[in-house]
């Protein structure tokens, strides 16, 4: 089932298709042809044979004419699965015979790890035949720390905010995506914003909530967890989220244990252990 962050990622791409074709030129330099005009394409490249296959952001790009000049097909991946060998080269091929021209696998994976693992060559089996990723992780998106670059590419700002809101220059970064979001409506500053927050440390989560607290509304659920609620629960809603975000499996009873929690110390370990268990059952052990 697909997560919060992952469809709020797929919602950044489509909501400012630009964003793929900066990151293929600028990152990848992947030469793409002079374009008029981008919109995205439905997702369902079922277009050669009975099995569905279902993508999450495909974006064709034309000349003034209304002629396709390049196909994107943009995967969000949160974690590895052997199954996207098979149905990625399906979503470039169907895009490409769809539009009749060339068309380019964009891969956004936030956790280096899985980046890595994305990256992978994927042999089609007929020689020659070879598809190789190109995979935006962490270690390659550019900082962002000016807040007027920021208010101008609001997305790219939450994309830095994601990849470098933990890092040396968090505290730049932070306000840079916060004077972004700044000038968006209300519905995607509150997306955004808790984007942002869910792929953030603890300590990360923290820091953005106390520049939040002096210079900016609380207008996201991220901020509200902390300025309506109490910090324990709080907290033990953000451990949910991380729990739910990096695919570990939460059963009732531990999902009662962790929100009837008021020992704020204890929901912050137990946070520490997120990335490292398959089960919210293994916390309290």
């Amino acid at each position: 089932m697909p997560t919060h962050q992952h469809e709020g990622l797929v919602e950044l791409f489509k909501s400012r298709p630009q964003l793929a074709t900066w990151f293929l030129t600028e990152i990848f330099d992947v030469p793409l042809p002079d374009f008029q005009e981008i919109h995205t394409e439905p997702c369902d490249f079922t277009d050669i044979g009975p099995k569905e296959f279902r993508g999450d952001v495909a974006l064709a790009l034309k000349d003034p004419s209304g002629k396709e000049l390049a196909g994107i097909s943009v995967e969000v991946q949160l974690g590895r699965d052997d199954t996207r060998s098979f149905a990625w080269p399906v979503y470039v091929a169907t895009l490409r015979a769809r539009l009749s021209c060339p068309a380019y696998l964009l891969v956004i994976a936030p956790q280096a790890n899985i980046a890595q693992w994305c990256r992978r060559p994927i042999k089609l089996g007929h020689p020659g035949l070879v598809l190789h990723p190109l995979v935006l992780g962490p270690e390659l998106i550019p900082q962002l720390t000016d807040p007027a670059e920021a208010v101008a590419e609001p997305e790219r700002a939450v994309l830095s905010g994601m990849a470098h809101g933990d890092g040396p220059n968090a505290e730049v970064v932070l306000r840079a995506v916060l004077a972004g979001l700044s000038k968006t409506d209300d519905e995607r500053r509150a997306l955004y914003t808790d984007l942002v927050a869910t792929g953030l440390s603890l300590a990360g989560q923290h820091r953005l909530e106390e520049i939040m607290a002096t210079t900016y509304k609380y207008q996201s659920n991220f901020a509200r967890r902390y300025v309506e609620q109490g910090r324990a629960q709080g907290e033990a809603e953000m451990l949910l989220t991380m729990l739910q975000t990096f695919g570990v499996t939460v059963t009732d009873a531990a999902q009662d244990r962790i929100t009837a929690c008021t020992d704020v110390e204890q929901l912050q370990r137990w946070a520490g252990q997120a990335k490292e268990i398959t089960s919210a059952d293994e916390l309290f052990v």
